[in-house]
């Protein structure tokens, strides 16, 4: 049986743009992937609004972590941010 992968932040380890349809039934940030993806498995990226993220990878759970370069926390407010591409 595969170990589950956990993050150290409180809120999840996916990022604060990651976004699913499930997410709106939730009253927690969701902590694993099938707490985040439906039956569809379709998420977007809220930053462009589009199955891309702003550096035009796939947003997806598995990649949309800490380690990714456009990756924010789930908890963190953009302050001064650069425009949306």
């Amino acid at each position: 049986m595969m170990a589950e992968r956990h993050d150290a932040s409180p809120f999840g380890p996916f990022c604060r743009h990651l976004q699913a349809k499930k997410l709106y039934f939730r009253e927690a940030p969701a902590r694993t992937e099938e707490e985040l993806l439906d039956g569809s498995g379709h998420c977007w990226c809220r930053r462009t609004m589009t199955i891309l993220g702003p550096h035009g990878d796939i947003a997806d759970p598995s990649e949309c972590r800490s380690g990714r370069a456009c990756f924010e926390p789930v908890g963190t407010r953009t302050v001064g941010r650069e425009p949306r591409p």
